[in-house]
């Protein structure tokens, strides 16, 4: 995979196809701020599967309309931000490990969601998430409590709702509804 030694500036930038990074290394901080993928993302095994991301990773506002694949990734940096993303298709983060913070707050995942065997050092937190489909944590590990205070699933009906999901132990889920979806 490709080796960016420095800082990697990939802000506001328009993939119009699949974008591969599968492999690839990212030795400072990598930025995918407000991005928009039209088609497949892959950092690992997939779009980024296998990405070993040294420094801080930001997808703040990021778009993916496609399936957007963090298969084994590595987050080493102080954080991996996904903060406002959106995610139309299938994330994956299975196997995916996050060393400092994962911060998914205000995350939009349109498909099933999976962190299947993710492991989390520091803060997960989800609040104001919004989950449209499944989200799978089968296996992951969360050595500090997660929070998931506000986000909403969408059950069968179409309305939003705790429950669908049964919750690893500690996570945080309060009864209000979303105020825009």
């Amino acid at each position: 995979g490709a080796r960016f030694a420095g800082a990697a500036m990939f802000d506001r930038a328009r993939f119009a196809r699949n974008a591969m990074f599968n492999g690839a290394s990212f030795a400072g901080k990598a930025t995918f701020k407000s991005v928009s993928f039209a088609g497949a993302a892959r950092f690992g095994p997939g779009v980024f599967a296998g990405v070993h991301f040294a420094g801080d990773a930001l997808f703040s506002g990021a778009s993916f309309a496609g399936k957007a694949m963090f298969n084994a990734a590595t987050f080493d940096g102080d954080g991996a931000w996904f903060d406002g993303a959106s995610f139309a298709g299938k994330a994956t983060f299975a196997l995916a490990g996050f060393a400092g913070d994962a911060l998914f707050a205000g995350t939009s995942f349109g498909g099933d969601a999976r962190f299947d065997g993710a492991s989390f050092d520091e803060d997960a937190l989800f609040n104001e998430a919004t989950f449209a489909s499944t989200i799978h944590f089968v296996a992951a590990t969360f050595l500090r409590k997660p929070v998931l205070s506000t986000a909403w699933i969408r059950a069968d009906n179409g309305a939003y709702k705790h429950g669908r999901h049964s919750w690893p132990a500690g996570w945080e889920v309060t009864d209000e509804p979303p105020t825009a979806l």
